[in-house]
């Protein structure tokens, strides 16, 4: 396509990068002073089991908070669900650590522990429970086996309303509802709001002092890309819409004030100051991000490009390997359903259709599938060989990203055979290395195809 639109695709696909963009990791849930009617024994429990979960010591943290809520006293029991649950969630659980969110968040609606008891204390949100378990709702959105990502964000969203409604001084949960947002198909403006109004709380907090600023600044750099992100989509929407944000005073933007009676001329200059805004977002998030060194290298490359993308910076000739790397990683997840159930991809089956299903000899034709990505056209060549019992080909895939490789690597036949002989990570515009494994994984052969599907 033309330089425009090869320029701004990453701004329509930065949607669906911010679900991992704001989390900070869940919240740990400590005694609180109504505790002190409570069994003592339980709030040992809980005091002991954050130790463990502080030094690591995962297993006894989950054995001393799953002794806390089997005895049931409420409401530290609760609390120590909540802790429970964000232990067996790093142990890779996370339908039990959802179990437990819930089971924190019923029981101090209903105000106590046991169904068939009366109330105990009044009823009330547990903020915490919300918000960790919005946090696990909103990163299995992001799964490649989610069938149900619009209904899992929605919920998400909805627990983050609850907590801030409640609590409006969370600005991580602030930050991350308008991820969820952005992710989802609400209106662009809504998740603009929330992440500039994220961004004033983060920053009211940094000037404070007494804050762990490292976490802050890092924080602040995601939102203000998310916020940029937010912005540079509201150039698709109708110009109403744009002038409907630039009026809006709970949205901090550059203001266009002209009341020139030329409408054309009005909406280019809302565009403008728009584009300029999401510029500023872009801009502040590189300069944050800049101060992380190598940590951040991901986000500065895709605020970078974005800027560039924004400008329309002539100098840039190939997007950097840093930003597509980052990019595809984060849209693996969901990359076959956009492009194939989406976007009714078929260059990967046009390629293999143009292929022969066998060979005459006993010379096995190499395939490079350079950019491989999930495996579309493995999987598309694996599935046209009329003799499943010979193999015809060998295929190596290579790709810049190591999400979209590790989805490459799990394809298989129908006969549970690799799609793949191997599958490589890296640059072969640079990496005279990766050239070489190549060639090595081909039987040190020349390719005798190489395709980029």
């Amino acid at each position: 396509g033309s330089r425009e639109e090869t320029m701004f695709a990453p701004l329509a696909f930065a949607v669906c990068l911010s679900s991992r963009l704001y989390d900070d990791g869940a919240r740990l849930k400590q005694p609180r002073s109504r505790l002190s009617a409570s069994s003592p024994s339980s709030s040992d429990l809980l005091v002991s089991g954050n130790g463990q979960y502080m030094r690591g010591e995962l297993e006894a943290a989950r054995q001393c908070y799953a002794e806390c809520v089997g005895l049931g006293e409420y409401p530290v029991a609760c609390d120590c669900a909540v802790n429970l649950g964000s232990v067996v969630l790093d142990l890779g659980d996370d339908r039990e650590a959802e179990r437990m969110y819930r089971l924190a968040l019923a029981a101090a609606k209903r105000g106590r522990w046991d169904e068939d008891e009366g109330p105990s204390s009044p009823p009330f949100l547990h903020l915490d429970a919300a918000q960790n378990l919005a946090g696990l709702l909103q990163g299995r959105a992001t799964a490649r086996d989610s069938t149900d990502r619009q209904a899992l964000l929605f919920e998400a969203a909805s627990l983050y309303r609850e907590v801030v409604r409640r609590d409006d001084s969370r600005w991580d949960a602030w930050a991350n509802l308008g991820s969820a947002l952005l992710d989802s198909d609400a209106p662009v403006l809504d998740a603009a709001r929330c992440l500039q109004r994220a961004i004033l709380k983060a920053e009211a907090l940094e000037k404070d002092g007494n804050n762990n600023l490292e976490i802050i600044r890092g924080a602040l750099a995601t939102a203000y890309y998310g916020l940029g992100t937010a912005l540079a989509n509201l150039l698709e929407r109708p110009p109403d819409l744009i002038r409907e944000a630039l009026q809006d005073d709970n949205l901090i933007l550059l203001r266009n004030d002209d009341d020139d009676d030329d409408k054309t001329l009005v909406v280019d200059e809302d565009r403008a100051v728009v584009v300029e805004s999401a510029a500023n977002a872009f801009r502040t998030s590189l300069t944050l991000a800049n101060a992380f060194g190598d940590d951040m290298a991901e986000l500065r490359a895709k605020a970078s490009h974005a800027l560039d993308a924004l400008s329309g910076n002539q100098t840039t000739t190939r997007a950097s390997a840093t930003f597509v790397k980052a990019l595809f990683d984060d849209f693996a997840s969901t990359f076959d359903d956009q492009l194939v159930d989406g976007l009714d991809y078929k260059v990967p089956k046009l390629i293999a259709d143009k292929l022969p299903t066998t060979t005459t000899t006993t010379k096995r034709t190499k395939v490079l599938d350079a950019g491989c990505g999930t495996g579309l056209f493995g999987v598309e060549l694996r599935g046209r060989q009329k003799n499943r019992d010979d193999d015809d080909f060998v295929v190596v895939g290579v790709d810049l990203s190591e999400k979209m490789c590790d989805y490459a690597r799990r394809r298989r036949t129908t006969e549970d055979r690799p799609v793949y002989d191997a599958v490589l990570v890296g640059d072969l515009c640079d990496d005279e290395a990766l050239w070489k494994a190549a060639t090595e994984a081909a039987d040190d052969a020349a390719f005798d195809v190489v395709v980029a599907a």
